[in-house]
């Protein structure tokens, strides 16, 4: 395996003998150049089949160097060999044919000429050769020489270049290795770099490199990721040297000559890297950065490079995705002041005061390109001792040009209030609607006339952009403008703040409402966290009582929004409007909040990470949750009681800060603050597991926040005290008293394998003191901590053990619970045979052997074991059952009681085991015979046949239900699984399956199940019961009108079908079914859950019984359009790169000959309809292509306007994961090929299509670049 920027002998071995002049060609030049050589010429024919006289290719040059690495003579000639030239026949290889009477032999003229000028002659073969080998061919040139008669033979040079020796120096040369790449099928996207061009490329010579602590552990980062992790993604601001870090850190790395680098400049089309990789990453290994890669690239090839291969990636951009889960290095200007500063040094210390350089790098605040930007107009302009001017006139000298051009100023400053904003850029006007180039329009012209406080035509704004942008102020991102980097935005925006009356910002805020360019301005001002006027703005703004922060605003979505912007810049301020609009709120208040209330619980959370609006925004989360209207997983609920967590939990709060919010819930005496105060401490006792969802540490530009990280005694102190509410709760008469002793029985093996053992055992006994010892969830989690936890202390241990035997309930009706209902935890235990054992069957029966040898009454219970679930009830009747001497009394006990529990909570398990012990036959039948005649208990009589007689007799008489009280004929699904049916002969089978199937057409597939769990998996069963089986599916078409059987097991009747048409050579069947699944498509019900298991079916249809179905499967696809739209939906291709498939029919080549001919046959209708399905490309060997079927598709019936339509709607359709530009792309290349076809109609049409095409790939570029503004 290579590097991406290495190549291998296989490489030059596959090259042909025109490839092989050409690599010369190209080796000979970029020697050349290397070593400058004087007055050179050269000469490569690529004319392989013209004499050569002895020479495919030559240099010659004047002057110094004599030699170079590879050019050993200032004359040499090259013989290129694709083909092995052996030994034996090199001689005849430079000789001239002997002629008749000829004493001598003669050179050929090239060899002579190289020889008598004493040059150097080199063998040039693509083929492998050891060093013997190479000797050997040597003394047969030198032999030649010899026999031509010049006296230099031995000592002129001979060399012999292998593929070893090519390949050596082809990895010399970039541009060498990138050509065999190409030639070897290997195409790299055109703006790669290797590290040395990148370097020069970034004339990171201008610029000293500077570095601090984290620049250097960043530095140290990345390349120590990069050994384990296959994607890293570098992030920040521009301007920050993101790109600059990455380069440095490869400087002196090992993989520096593995490095590729690729800007993709704000492109959205990644189609020729995603391409790449998947070409590559199984052959090549090496790095690729990738430069201003946008989060949703990032995250498409990061799952390339991650599915397989030997590629790793380092992606460069902006840090505004929540989405990637890769190893992040994000860069903070805050930790590059320093680092800034010695820039500055380095630019104009020598001509520059020391309070210049301080007054520049307090402006330029830690971004680098600031400092490069603002010192190379420094020195351009000569400006000097410039420490006492304002920030906004040294901006306006420095980048715009003085006074003189402050016009020019104040527009790019207007701009900047925005974080984008429409502009109807020429660029993309010929792709955008006149309605959208309007809506541009008027964005500009809101700024031009609203935000900018000078006149300025629109021509002039134009310009003055278009100026900006060519300077790399302004940046095009779709159809909009961003002023970059962000700091210089944000100075500009703020100095705009500052020089414009709060009330003019109202106006602007309100004039803008609903409109796009509100948001923008609102993501402007996100930014400004760190600008006192801008904190004074958002105080003033949408603090307490202020225009933006009263309730009625707030619970919009224009004024959630808004707010949920501005929260970042001023917490303090904003908390304090929550708490004045909502703090006072009854809960039924809160719970009308409901157009703005997401946008607030996402402002919520940001003012709960911070610490200082930490108090005030949970209080408000907290009365959120408790009126809680949102069903979201991030919901104010979950958002509350992650908070509470130990760790991960989205505040900067300390534990204590967050019990008070809980304490301060609970002293409100409410039962609805005490519910979700239960749920939100329970998340304080995990011990493990920590989660939440990233983003609300990402505040405005500063470094991201950091969750608060406890010590142990903070983390004991935290659980002695939540364990102490929940205690009081339980103990208390709250109707949540439960489900606080829920959490903490859920509580007790994480808190004993920490440092909570006493807290929670100290709880426990107050609360069996209080609350009595029934407490199962206890009981059970105590077990299972002995059971798992082996590093408990034996202090511990033995108070665990005393606990338990509190907890295990004496009396007969709580441990009859406990035995039978809901069953303690035991060990689990393997017996002899590997088997884990029953335990909890073992001990309902050890119970009811305990009831009978103790005499202990249970009876009076009898109706507790009779409704809901009980897990034992079963095994503890069987026990009964075989025990017990009166059984038909406690039978008449256990129906009487059934009878009085509602139907739907009634559980006849304990009936069916009393029965089944019993071991009574005639008891078992006149006890199902009484259920059936019954009203309020006979639906169990299917369960109790199936368990205790399934007879056919007995299972005969279960018609009756159906027959005369209108049970479903599914209820005799009962006794598909657990081998019920077992018990009866196959003519029985048959006969009560049978019977079955004239209950129409759920009886039929009631029928199909029974039998085919009857059958599965013994092949002497399927051969007795195959014939009915087919001969049920066969007359009647199952899979149509089945409205009732929707919940039917449908793998029954496929996995039948298919069984039947593999090991039969059955055609009638296969036309049946073929039949049968083209009239399943033309119902109006369609049963898309069907979908697959006909594919497969088809798929096998085509596969064994092709030429006897195809042609009733066309009558489907020439039908009425409802049936071929569902049978295309099945088996016609799926374009697109999302499940991109072929279509089964045009899976077999074999089979496109007979659906050509099926199509000239139908020539009105079949060859468009198979337009319309048909696939559209394959790739070969990289290349873009038409489908064979479908160009002779196209080729043939072209002519056809209709099939031009369904074609035009074949390309139409498809399905893509992310950009659809790679589609259109594919699609581009498709219609290429069609402009020059002979036919003229689809001549013109691909044309028109063409263009269209292009415009889509320009729209949909547009769209990816505006998802990622």
């Amino acid at each position: 395996m290579y590097s991406l920027n290495e190549i291998g002998i296989e490489h030059i071995n596959r090259l042909s003998d025109i490839q092989l002049s050409k690599l010369l060609h190209t080796l000979i030049i970029l020697e050349a150049g290397k070593y400058n050589l004087q007055d050179w010429d050269r000469i490569v024919p690529f004319n392989i089949t013209s004499p050569d006289a002895g020479s495919d290719g030559r240099i010659e040059w004047n002057g110094t160097p004599p030699t170079t690495k590879w050019l050993k003579n200032k004359f040499t000639i090259f013989q290129n060999k694709a083909t092995d030239l052996l030994p034996s026949n090199c001689k005849k290889e430079i000789l001239e044919p002997a002629k008749k009477g000829q004493s001598q032999r003669k050179l050929k003229a090239q060899i002579e000429k190289v020889v008598k000028a004493n040059g150097c002659y080199i063998l040039f073969t693509n083929k492998s050769i050891v060093d013997q080998g190479k000797d050997e061919r040597i003394a047969q040139f030198r032999e030649a020489i010899q026999l031509a008669g010049e006296p230099n033979y031995e000592t002129f040079q001979i060399i012999i270049y292998d593929s070893n020796s090519i390949k050596d120096w082809v990895n010399d040369y970039l541009s060498a290795i990138i050509l065999v790449q190409k030639f070897n099928g290997i195409n790299r996207p055109l703006c790669f770099m290797g590290w040395d061009k990148w370097d020069k490329t970034f004339k990171s010579d201008e610029t000293k490199y500077r570095s601090n602590a984290t620049i250097l552990a960043n530095i140290k980062l990345i390349n120590n990721s990069i050994l384990s992790e296959k994607v890293i993604r570098v992030t920040g601001q521009s301007g920050l040297g993101k790109t600059r870090l990455v380069l440095e850190a490869f400087r002196d790395s090992p993989f520096n000559k593995s490095i590729v680098y690729y800007d993709l400049n704000g492109m959205s089309i990644i189609t020729d890297i995603k391409t790449y990789l998947m070409s590559v990453q199984d052959s090549q290994y090496g790095i690729i950065i990738i430069d201003n890669c946008d989060p949703k690239s990032h995250i498409i090839l990061s799952q390339v490079v991650k599915s397989s291969g030997n590629i790793k990636i380092v992606t460069i951009g902006p840090d505004n995705s929540d989405s990637i889960e890769d190893s992040i290095i994000k860069l903070d200007r805050d930790n590059q002041k320093d680092i800034v500063k010695e820039i500055i040094k380095d630019k104009i210390g020598l001509s520059h005061q020391s309070n210049d350089i301080e007054y520049l790098s307090e402006l330029c605040e830690g971004y680098p390109w600031m400092a490069n930007r603002f010192c190379k107009s420094i020195l351009q302009k000569g400006t000097n001792n410039f420490s006492g001017t304002l920030q906004k006139d040294f901006i306006e000298k420095l980048l715009f040009g003085g006074r003189e051009n402050e016009r020019e100023y104040k527009v790019i400053r207007a701009c900047s209030v925005f974080s984008s904003f429409g502009f109807p850029d020429d660029e993309i006007l010929d792709t955008i609607t006149g309605e959208q180039a309007d809506r541009l329009e008027a964005q500009l012209n809101y700024i031009r006339t609203n935000i900018l406080d000078i006149d300025v035509s629109l021509s002039e704004f134009y310009e003055i952009c278009q100026k900006y942008k060519q300077q790399d102020i302004i940046e095009r991102h779709s159809v909009y403008y961003v002023v970059k980097p962000t700091v210089l935005a944000i100075n500009l925006a703020t100095d705009w703040l500052k020089n414009n009356p709060i009330s003019k910002i109202i106006s602007i805020l309100t004039e803008l409402k609903d409109n796009e360019l509100g948001r923008k301005i609102a993501e402007r001002i996100k930014d400004l966290d760190q600008v006192d006027k801008a904190h004074q703005i958002v105080g003033e703004l949408w603090g307490p009582n202020s225009p933006f922060g009263l309730a009625e605003v707030l619970n919009t979505s224009w004024g959630s929004l808004l707010f949920r912007y501005v929260v970042e810049v001023n917490p303090v301020a904003t908390a304090k409007a929550l708490e004045t609009s909502f703090g006072k709120m009854s809960k039924e208040e809160i719970l009308k909040i409901d157009e703005g209330r997401r946008n607030l619980v996402w402002a919520l959370e940001k003012l709960c990470f911070r610490k200082q609006s930490f108090s005030r925004a949970a209080k408000i989360l907290y009365s959120f949750a408790v009126s809680e209207n949102e069903t979201w997983g991030n919901n104010s609920t979950n958002q509350f009681r992650q908070l509470f967590q130990l760790f991960l939990s989205g505040t900067e709060a300390s534990l204590k800060e967050r019990l008070e919010i809980i304490k301060w819930g609970l002293n409100k005496k409410d039962d609805d603050f005490t519910k979700i105060a239960i749920q939100a401490i329970s998340k304080g006792l995990m011990n493990d597991h920590f989660h939440r969802m990233g983003g609300p540490e990402k505040q405005g530009s500063s470094a991201p926040l950091q969750d608060y990280s406890p010590n142990w005694e903070e983390i004991t102190d935290y659980w002695k005290e939540i364990i102490s509410m929940l205690t009081d709760i339980v103990c208390s008469n709250s109707p949540h008293s439960e489900l606080a002793k829920e959490k903490i029985a859920h509580s007790i093996r994480s808190l004993m394998i920490g440092h909570g053992s006493e807290i929670v055992i100290d709880s426990i006994r107050k609360i069996i003191e209080i609350k009595g010892n029934l407490w199962i969830d206890a009981l059970n989690s105590l077990k299972m901590t002995l059971g798992y936890e082996k590093s408990i202390p034996q202090n511990i241990v033995n108070q665990i053990e005393s606990l338990i035997i509190d907890l295990t309930p004496t009396d007969t009706k709580n441990q009859l619970f406990l035995k039978v209902t809901k069953p303690e935890w035991d060990n689990h235990e393997k017996d002899d045979n590997n088997i884990y054992i029953n335990k909890p069957k073992l001990n309902a029966e050890k119970y009811a052997q305990k009831l009978f040898d103790e005499h202990i009454s249970w009876v009076e219970y009898i109706s507790d074991l009779l409704q809901g679930s009980q897990r034992q009830a079963f095994a503890f009747g069987s026990k009964v059952g075989e025990l017990t001497d009166d059984k038909e009394t406690l039978i008449d006990i256990s129906i009487e009681a059934l009878k009085k529990i509602e139907k739907e909570n009634q559980n006849p398990e304990l009936i069916a085991g009393i029965l089944f012990g019993s071991n009574n036959l005639m008891m078992s039948e006149k006890t199902i015979d009484r259920f059936i005649s019954t009203d309020e208990i006979r639906q169990h009589a299917f369960y109790l046949t199936k368990v205790l007689c399934p007879s056919y007799h007995n299972i005969e008489k279960l018609f009756l239900l159906v027959d005369k009280y209108d049970f479903s004929i599914s209820q005799f699904q009962n006794f598909q699984y657990g081998r019920a049916l077992e018990v009866l002969t196959n003519e029985e089978i048959l006969l009560l399956c049978s019977t079955i199937s004239k209950y129409g057409n759920l009886g039929k597939w009631t029928s199909l199940s029974l039998l085919y769990m009857f059958c599965y998996n013994n092949e002497d069963k399927w051969t007795q019961n195959k014939d009915f089986l087919k001969e049920l599916i066969s007359n009647n078409n199952m899979i149509i009108n089945n409205d009732e059987t929707e919940k039917m097991e449908s793998s029954c009747w496929s996995d039948v079908v298919m069984e039947i048409l593999v090991k039969d050579n059955d055609s009638v069947f296969a036309i049946t079914i073929t039949k049968q699944i083209v009239e399943f498509c033309s119902d109006i019900h369609f049963n898309y859950s069907l979908d697959i298991q006909i594919a497969n079916i088809i798929q096998l249809l085509f596969k064994k019984y092709f030429d006897i179905t195809w042609d009733f499967l066309g009558q489907g696809i020439i039908g009425d359009y409802m049936t071929f739209s569902n049978l295309e939906h099945i088996i016609g291709k799926m374009n697109g790169y999302l499940y991109k498939k072929e279509g089964i029919v045009f899976e077999d080549p074999e089979h496109y000959e007979t659906i050509l001919t099926w199509c000239r046959k139908h020539p009105k209708i079949a060859p468009e309809r198979i337009a319309h399905m048909m696939p559209l490309n394959i790739n070969e060997n990289g290349e873009i292509k038409w489908h064979p079927f479908s160009k002779a598709i196209i080729d043939e019936f072209g002519d056809n306007e209709k099939l031009i339509d369904y074609l035009a709607s074949n390309m139409g359709s498809f399905g893509t994961v992310g950009s659809s530009v790679p589609y259109f792309i594919t699609q581009k290349k498709l219609l290429q090929e069609l402009i020059n076809h002979p036919i003229q109609r689809l001549k013109n049409w691909a044309h028109t299509m063409l263009e269209y095409t292009n415009k889509r790939i320009k729209i949909e570029q547009l769209d990816d670049e505006a998802s990622f503004l």
